[in-house]
């Protein structure tokens, strides 16, 4: 085999490997694209839905009344509370006469009613936890340039404090976009904590309604 004939066979060789490599390299980025965009969209996925079969009772949580602002003292008539005697004789109190207890009349049985008042007291009973801050959420651009509207319901978990822990999806508004704009202003609404006996605990399911319209976008406890 002349020189000519090997250092063409070399060539040969060379190019064929080239090819290969580069076939390899394409097939890596294919690779690597197709993982990138399955775990984009698996990141992006929907929110996780609240399963009421799964939980306990959904508490709805009480509004909180801003207090009304205090009076004036200058408005308030100033009223004297001293007791002034007039001119007439004041009545000095009589002590009671003695009651000889074996002289009282026996009261009967049936007419004697247990008293139901405290039996009727369920001393176990949770005081919801009150809403004393709604985040309310921007409205998002994309669902405002299509005209959505919608109402989500959101479940919160708070804890002893009253901080939300946990977030799920209740009622969709059938627009992905208002329950992830719900769902990420659930997380920042701030609470009182849930009272038992006099008791705060924790671990409490709450529930939010976002109600989302092109005129603003209302947070309420009782919801559609």
């Amino acid at each position: 085999m002349s020189m000519l004939d090997t250092l063409k066979k070399d060539l040969f060789e060379e190019d064929k490997q080239e090819k290969k490599n580069m076939l390899i390299a394409i097939g890596l980025a294919l690779l690597f694209h197709v993982l990138l965009f399955v775990g984009v969209r698996n990141f992006g996925g929907k929110p996780k839905v609240y399963d009421p079969n799964k939980h306990r009772k959904i508490f709805k949580p009480l509004n909180y009344v801003i207090p009304k602002k205090k009076m004036d003292e200058k408005k308030i008539k100033k009223t004297n509370n001293i007791y002034k005697p007039r001119n007439r004789p004041i009545p000095k109190a009589v002590p009671d006469p003695k009651i000889d207890e074996d002289q009282l009349p026996e009261i009967p049985r049936d007419m004697i009613e247990d008293d139901e008042t405290l039996s009727n007291i369920d001393v176990g009973a949770i005081i919801p936890p009150m809403v004393v801050h709604k985040n309310i959420p921007a409205y998002p651009e994309i669902a405002r340039t299509m005209g959505l509207e919608g109402t989500t319901k959101i479940v919160c978990t708070l804890d002893e404090g009253g901080n939300v822990v946990k977030v799920r999806l209740f009622k969709s508004s059938g627009a992905d976009a208002l329950d992830k704009a719900a769902l990420n202003a659930a997380k920042r609404c701030r609470f009182t904590p849930a009272i038992q006996g006099d008791q705060a605990v924790g671990d409490i399911d709450v529930e939010l309604t976002f109600q989302f319209k092109l005129s603003g976008i209302e947070i309420t406890t009782e919801g559609p």
